[in-house]
């Protein structure tokens, strides 16, 4: 293959993927997770040790609302406890 600029040039189809590599290498959320924002909000005060009822009276939704987002969360975190989803999410940087 021919360098271009000093660069080797890549396949269009393989950008998705350098691009993905790229954003899991400097930290970025890795989209195998997909969560969303309402789910980042639950999953950030799960992780400072909030009960499931302060989470839904600090968001304003019901309680079974929140065990909802938390069954979400562990499913698509890949985990079962508490414990586990903290410790993947400072892990993969997925609250502040």
């Amino acid at each position: 293959m021919q360098r271009l600029a000093g660069h080797m040039p890549s396949a269009p189809s393989l950008t998705p993927h350098l691009v993905r590599a790229w954003h899991d290498e400097v930290g970025g959320e890795s989209e195998e997770f997909a969560l969303t924002a309402r789910e980042r909000d639950v999953l950030a005060l799960l992780v400072r040790g909030h009960p499931y009822n302060a989470i839904a009276l600090a968001l304003d939704i019901e309680l079974t609302t929140v065990q909802t987002h938390i069954r979400n969360l562990y499913r698509k975190l890949g985990v079962a406890s508490k414990a586990e989803a903290a410790t993947l999410a400072a892990r993969h940087r997925l609250v502040v």
